[in-house]
């Protein structure tokens, strides 16, 4: 038997009850036989047992729909006829299924609308229950954090003390709250958190709205402005004293001396071709590091690049009679890059080792890393610059990506170098995610190697 025909039997008793205690006592004062009361009392039983179930089957299709409502499941149409108010009672929930839907499709219209607001948003922002775990987060703080962080804690992913008192601080106090923090990679990016505490939240639901602005640019800016004025009164000051103190020169004792005036001009003429070089390197450095955390997108091809660096430094070589030979990888795929600083970077590596490399020949190769040389797994290309020079004392190899760092200062200055350009080299390949490797020998020779990861089918950086 059924809970539901238990149900039916249970109900169909309650009504048949008084019938039969007035067939009772229609049988006890002789109105009625024993049989005729037999009868009377099975066909009643019979006639409210089916009342019953027709109750009960409604009762059950009514507590169904109450189940539908409350786990928010689609609601059937109830068929209610049954004659003891069920009837009213299935209307009355069939149209609070009709409003609840309609109230429940708005409520998901907007959470889908607030959903496209924040994931348009081009700063990470993150929705904090009270106990610091992530309830939501948006495209940019997934795409920060490596992938979907909801149901994460706070303090796991930004592992940083001022931005978790930050967020202790906004809830407990009530008032909004923020710190500066950075994230360490290839290129570090710097973030200012602002921490906005929600009102009356309840334990599950959003208690504070977090959002990382990327102020990586900014800094950088202040930075750079801070680091031109040293460097460039640092390096400038020599070579503008040297054109003050010719030019006093041939404004007294050197006045008439036309040989001496000569000589004089020719010396502050390469001065100030030194001082222009020094402020176009700076200028150019700077720009890279403003934009060094926004890696390019754009797909360019390497053999290309490298070819042009070669071509552009051709006449040089020759002047220095320096054999150049190109040894390229005819099937090389594309990376993603910026065309100009790529070309800028094998020119001053072709450049370097033309000028250092003491007339013998230089050779140049692209090919694909091998995996032990690739970049935490994934495909890339690797473009080498080899002169047969001098080579470079160990000592001085992790140093010389640093800026104004030479090892031979006054042969640099000689040769026309800024001590810049190896900084350039270093911040563009960090800005393509790639990396710069320096290996020397003393007597035998330098290896510069640019490692860049190639792209894959469908246009992003390969990951294996």
């Amino acid at each position: 038997m059924t809970r539901r025909d238990e149900r039916a039997g249970g109900m169909a008793l309650l009504l048949w009850l008084p019938a039969a205690i007035g067939l009772g006592a229609a049988y006890f004062i002789g109105s009625l036989g024993f049989w005729a009361s037999v009868a009377s009392a099975a066909l009643a039983y019979a006639a409210a047992l089916v009342i019953a179930r027709r109750h009960v089957d409604d009762l059950a299709r009514i507590a169904e729909t109450v189940e539908a409502l409350a786990a928010a499941r689609k609601v059937e149409p109830i068929i209610h006829d049954g004659p003891l108010g069920t009837r009213e009672i299935g209307a009355a929930l069939e149209g609070l299924a009709v409003e609840l839907a309609s109230r429940a499709a708005k409520v998901g219209e907007r959470v889908r609308i607030a959903d496209d607001v924040a994931d348009a948003l081009p700063d990470p922002l993150v929705l904090l229950a009270r106990d610091r775990r992530i309830l939501r987060a948006n495209r940019a703080a997934r795409e920060l954090f490596g992938g979907d962080v909801a149901g994460g804690d706070i303090a796991e992913i930004l592992r940083n003390s001022a931005v978790l008192r930050a967020i202790e601080g906004a809830m407990a106090e009530n008032k909004p709250q923020q710190a500066e923090f950075s994230v360490a990679g290839k290129v570090n990016l710097e973030f200012r958190c602002r921490v906005s505490p929600i009102a009356g939240a309840e334990a599950d639901s959003p208690a504070a709205v977090v959002l990382l602005e990327n102020v990586t640019e900014a800094k950088q800016i202040e930075r750079m402005r801070a680091d031109f004025v040293a460097n460039a009164s640092h390096e400038i000051r020599t070579p503008l004293a040297s054109v003050a103190g010719f030019l006093e020169t041939l404004a007294g004792s050197a006045k008439d001396d036309a040989p001496a005036r000569e000589r004089f001009l020719g010396v502050m003429a390469e001065q100030v071709v030194r001082i222009r070089r020094l402020v176009d390197d700076l200028l150019s450095l700077s720009r890279i590091e403003v934009r060094e955390h926004m890696a390019p997108t754009a797909p360019v091809a390497l053999e290309r690049i490298v070819r042009a660096a070669s071509d552009t430094l051709a006449f040089r070589a020759r002047s220095t009679e320096t054999d150049v030979t190109l040894a390229l990888a005819p099937d090389l795929p594309p990376i993603a890059g910026d065309e100009g600083e790529l070309e800028q970077v094998f020119q001053n590596l072709i450049d370097n080792a033309i000028t250092y490399g003491a007339g013998k020949p230089v050779r140049i190769e692209a090919r694909f890393a091998e995996p032990g040389e690739a970049i935490e797994g994934r495909p890339c290309a690797i473009v080498s610059v080899v002169d047969q020079g001098p080579g470079i004392p160990r000592e001085h190899l992790p140093r010389l990506t640093e800026r104004f760092y030479r090892v031979d200062a006054a042969r640099s200055r000689q040769a026309g170098g800024t001590g810049l350009g190896l900084a350039i080299v270093k911040h563009i390949v960090n800005r393509h995610r790639g990396q710069l490797l320096i290996q020397s020998e003393v007597g035998k020779g330098s290896r510069f190697s640019v490692i860049l990861p190639i792209m894959s089918s469908n246009g992003n950086k390969a990951v294996m």
